[in-house]
């Protein structure tokens, strides 16, 4: 229902944030559950040949660093194809279409955020939590767990 964007997006990018003058609850966006939204933050966004800039509320997450939510598909009259999971509108006159990542590139991508959390560990992180956060499983663990029906520790 909203648009986010990651605190360490907005502070590695060193990005201006405004406060918000009503902050709000939100849930669901990374481990800790309900958040308050207290500031926002325009997000120069570029993928592929769509540019854009969004306003964004700032919140720590775990699952991405920009989330698209409903107010830019309402902007954008963004239509969602649920099958190919693509997202097709119009842009400056022209017909933009985002396609997903293969699951390959979301491997790729998800094991090059694990290397540059293992090189640049949060301070205020005991060092024992930074090295036992992996949160890959193999291909194996989760056949066992599901043949087992039993959740994976």
């Amino acid at each position: 229902c909203t648009n986010v964007a990651s605190d360490t997006l907005v502070r590695k990018l060193g990005l201006s944030t405004r406060p918000l003058s009503r902050p709000f609850r939100l849930e669901w966006l990374n481990e800790t559950g309900e958040q308050y939204v207290k500031e926002q933050v325009t997000i120069p966004l570029t993928i592929g040949r769509y540019e854009d800039e969004v306003v964004c509320n700032v919140l720590p997450m775990d699952a991405c660093h920009i989330l698209l939510g409903r107010p830019w598909q309402f902007d954008k009259k963004a239509v969602h194809d649920g099958f190919t999971n693509r997202h097709s509108f119009d842009h400056k006159g022209k017909k933009i279409t985002l396609v997903p990542l293969s699951p390959l590139e979301v491997h790729q991508d998800q094991v090059q955020l694990k290397k540059s959390r293992d090189q640049d560990p949060k301070p205020d992180e005991p060092e024992s939590s930074q090295r036992n956060s992996n949160f890959f499983i193999k291909q194996s663990q989760v056949k066992r767990s599901l043949y087992f029906q039993k959740p994976f520790l």
